[in-house]
């Protein structure tokens, strides 16, 4: 891969990772994997780099934060949430071959759903909502948590459609102006 492709991806990527913004929920991370399975970035590349920047921005939070984000690395969590990034990288990988608009938007909110789904069933199945209250282990909790999460959903398809936009704008603008040779 072009190394004029490769900078601008990894400049995004600790970029994401400092969050230029305190908006509760903007985590572009799921559009970097997605991106960079769909352009064909090796398995490592699409994966581990990302993975790498998410631990140190959890690392940095844990920091910041001390013992309530703790609990997100000993109740299990992240293990779900870093599985849920393999997932939304295997989506870009299934579009390699077809990168169109109407794959790049299918893909992008399907990895954004699955997120959405098994993070907040893992925060249902951990027990506690945003205010360490217990949710109950029925129905109601589940939608209660559910319910609870939707204004992280939609900084989510922001976050993750604007970062997606610049993901695969640039590509395209790199691509015809340094890659096609007339």
């Amino acid at each position: 891969m072009n190394k004029k492709i490769v900078a601008p991806i990894f400049i995004f990527i600790l970029l994401s990772v400092v969050r230029l913004t305190s908006w509760e929920g903007y985590a572009p991370m799921l559009a970097i994997t997605f991106f960079a399975g769909a352009i064909g970035m090796s398995w490592r590349g699409s994966v581990l780099v990302p993975l790498a920047a998410l631990l140190m921005g959890d690392v940095l939070m844990a920091l910041n934060m001390g013992d309530s984000y703790y609990q997100y690395f000993i109740n299990g969590e992240y293990i779900g949430i870093y599985m849920m990034y393999l997932v939304s990288a295997y989506i870009g990988f299934l579009i390699k071959e077809r990168v169109a608009l109407k794959n790049i938007v299918v893909g992008s909110v399907t990895a954004i759903l699955l997120f959405f789904i098994v993070s907040n069933f893992m925060v249902w199945a951990a027990g506690l909502d945003m205010n360490s209250k217990p949710y109950t282990k029925d129905m109601t909790g589940l939608v209660l948590c559910y319910t609870n999460a939707l204004p992280f959903l939609l900084k989510s398809f922001i976050g993750n459609g604007i970062a997606t936009i610049i993901l695969f704008g640039s590509y395209a603008w790199v691509s015809k102006k340094y890659l096609v040779k007339a």
